[in-house]
């Protein structure tokens, strides 16, 4: 009795052959997305007639994935240089391109992996957010984000002068007056002032505080 007719199958990517078993397994190398693979049956029986059939699919594109994202620094002022590194891969071999926002909160602040912070652009306690998109040449995307908190920077004291600077005697009135900066907002709202009274005796060094306030 005739075991019926044997079928071989040949596997193709367009005009080149890619294989001959039943199971083809695709590479990066053998395919890639929008490709059209087709399988030919051949079935043929014990005299040697034959026929054929065929079927085939698209490769899909798998897209990239973002395999970690992180900040360069943890802790962040409002006048930090902050760099958002990202990496990624694809399935399907190359290199994704990445591409970067910087936001704070609705408001966008940067475009670029590197961002150098200003007051203009962030205040203490907002949270920053980078948000990285990988592509690759076929359409597809990954998008992932990490996030910062903009900690508070202190005051500067910028300078300090007491008026008069020379000449002065025990029972002389004396001015302080003191400018400061601060990063975060520009300005300072208060400044307050202390005297103190310094001096030498018994072989060591007293300190009384004797005022407060601009004026002695």
């Amino acid at each position: 009795d005739s075991a019926g007719p044997s079928v071989t199958y040949e596997w193709f990517n367009g005009t080149t052959s890619i294989g001959t078993n039943q199971t083809v397994t695709l590479t990066t190398t053998s395919s890639k997305p929008g490709d059209t693979i087709e399988c030919v049956a051949t079935a043929t029986d014990d005299d040697g007639a034959t026929d054929t059939g065929d079927d085939s699919v698209t490769v899909e594109n798998s897209g990239p994935t973002i395999t970690s994202i992180r900040l360069d620094k943890s802790t962040i002022y409002s006048n930090t240089t902050v760099t958002c590194i990202a990496t990624a891969n694809d399935p399907e071999g190359g290199a994704p391109s990445l591409s970067y926002e910087w936001t704070n909160g609705s408001t966008s602040i940067g475009s670029k992996a590197t961002i150098t912070l200003n007051n203009t652009l962030v205040s203490p306690d907002d949270v920053i957010t980078c948000t990285v998109t990988a592509s690759d040449t076929d359409g597809g995307s990954d998008i992932d984000t990490v996030d910062g908190t903009i900690q508070n920077t202190r005051p500067t004291v910028d300078s300090v002068t007491i008026t008069p600077g020379t000449g002065v005697d025990s029972d002389d009135s004396l001015t302080c007056a003191a400018t400061a900066s601060d990063v975060d907002d520009g300005a300072v709202t208060t400044i307050s002032y202390k005297w103190v009274n310094h001096w030498y005796s018994g072989g060591k060094w007293h300190t009384t505080d004797v005022g407060t306030g601009t004026t002695l």
